[in-house]
């Protein structure tokens, strides 16, 4: 996938053993890391939303999460609120997750 915006993962994630992005890059990049072609090391850009909700607009044109940083302190803004994507092994998916080694 190419994560130059936010995807929502709460129906793909389940679907899925594993999850390959990159931000505008050769698609071949990705595959090549993950066979060991070089070191991986990778942290998310942006955060992904939990779900629609957390991002819906209401009949008013406001926005669930309504500051204008996505990835950055979000939940800080939608009172207990969830907005970051959580997966099933408990990683969420937010800026700055990633893998490095």
């Amino acid at each position: 996938m190419d994560a130059k915006s936010p995807w929502l993962l709460d129906d793909v994630e389940p679907l899925i053993d594993a999850l390959l992005d990159g931000v505008d890059t050769d698609r071949a990049v990705p595959v090549e890391a993950t066979l060991g072609a070089f070191a991986r090391t990778r942290k998310l850009p942006i955060t992904f939303p939990a779900d629609a909700e957390a991002m819906a607009i209401d009949e008013d044109w406001h926005c669930a999460s309504p500051n204008d940083s996505p990835g950055y302190a979000e939940e800080q803004h939608l009172d207990g609120r969830a907005y970051v994507y959580v997966d099933a092994d408990g990683n969420r998916y937010q800026l700055g997750h990633g893998l490095n080694w």
